[in-house]
């Protein structure tokens, strides 16, 4: 009995083993169906991630083009030789009055134009894409004759030489634009043909232009006979004539009067329509070796032994960096003596300029 109860014991358990065996089979396999079945749809860490916006092309703005027109506001005749900027753009109108710009954002820009004898205008425009046109007017102006003389009261003529030159002229005007002060430029024909857009840009800002000659050669100007002087006048006055429509009647002599031009000479400029502007205030920056602060000093020299109703015409020259820094240190010394700056700005304002430098 006891012995047959143990044999049914171990029979019974080595049975239970198989069936645990089989049962584990059976699971394992089941399992891996499963899994198969279930790891080719579940998600994979690239699954994971949240799906792209699909890329919304956006069209790529059609740039903006301007024609504009300029006429006489009374006679509505064209203004041809007009300098003119359109945003960032300086041109010159053509015969027919007109200028083109192209690549323009559309939107808003501004528009400044200004031709002899006439009011400068401002206005903005707003472009859209593809062609534009416009037409602007300009309005005539008069000359104030009571600004001559005594009527003039005391003024400060802010006169820059030798120019333009691409790194500092830039920089000059910026500060006159800051300081609300007109000047005016004596420009150097060899110079301004490199740098047209400089030259309306002056003008354009309300700055008055005059002849320096085209070489700016002491030897070629003075070596020689008068007429070099005359030919070198003449040749700049048709450069600037080309970028602003008109040849300016004022004039400096490179280095000045003194010592350079003979008294038969200067009659013969003047006899060609020219009017001589000198100075009686230097800066002292024709020299290379003055520094911005003996700039200044120099200026306050000349001013503080101007006589009480004496104009103040002073000599700058923007080819060189000292005179970045200085211009607004003059400027503000100018002011404080009772100064009030002005361009000179045609040949019947200037006759109290001839001076004796």
């Amino acid at each position: 009995m006891n012995m047959r109860s143990r044999r049914q014991r171990k029979a019974e358990k080595k049975l239970r083993r198989r069936k645990q065996v089989l049962l584990s089979v059976v699971l394992g396999g089941a399992a891996l169906i499963f899994f198969a079945a279930w790891g080719s749809s579940a998600p994979t860490p690239e699954n994971l991630r949240p799906p792209k916006k699909a890329q919304v092309s956006r069209p790529t703005p059609t740039p903006a083009t301007l024609r504009l027109w300029i006429f006489d506001q009374a006679t509505k005749e064209v203004l041809a030789n007009t300098p003119v900027s359109i945003g960032r753009h300086f041109l010159t109108t053509d015969t027919s009055g007109s200028a083109a710009s192209f690549g323009l954002s559309p939107g808003g820009v501004d528009i400044t134009a200004r031709a002899r004898g006439y009011a400068i205008h401002t206005e903005t425009l707003f472009l859209e894409s593809g062609e534009n046109t416009a037409a602007i007017h300009l309005k005539t102006i008069a000359l104030n004759e009571a600004s001559e003389g005594v009527g003039f009261g005391r003024k400060a003529y802010l006169t820059i030489d030798d120019g333009p030159s691409s790194r500092w002229t830039p920089k000059v005007l910026d500060v006159l634009r800051r300081e609300k002060v007109p000047a005016t430029f004596f420009l150097v024909g060899r110079r301004a043909t490199r740098q047209p857009d400089l030259v309306r840009r002056i003008y354009l800002e309300g700055h008055e232009v005059g002849n320096h000659t085209y070489s700016h050669s002491y030897r070629e100007l003075y070596g020689g006979s008068s007429q070099n002087l005359l030919d070198s006048l003449s040749r700049n006055g048709e450069i600037l004539a080309s970028i602003l429509g008109f040849s300016p009647s004022i004039w400096r002599p490179p280095g000045g009067a003194r010592g350079n031009l003979r008294s038969d000479w200067e009659s013969r400029v003047r006899a060609s329509g020219y009017v001589t502007v000198l100075w009686n205030v230097s800066s002292g920056d024709g020299s290379t070796q003055t520094t911005s602060r003996q700039m200044v000093k120099n200026t306050i020299d000349y001013l503080d032994r101007l006589g009480p109703k004496d104009n103040a015409i002073i000599l700058m020259h923007d080819i060189r960096a000292p005179i970045v820094t200085a211009l607004p240190k003059i400027i503000a010394e100018t002011r404080r003596r009772g100064f009030q700056f002005a361009g000179v700005e045609d040949k019947t304002r200037v006759r109290d300029l001839i001076s004796g430098r």
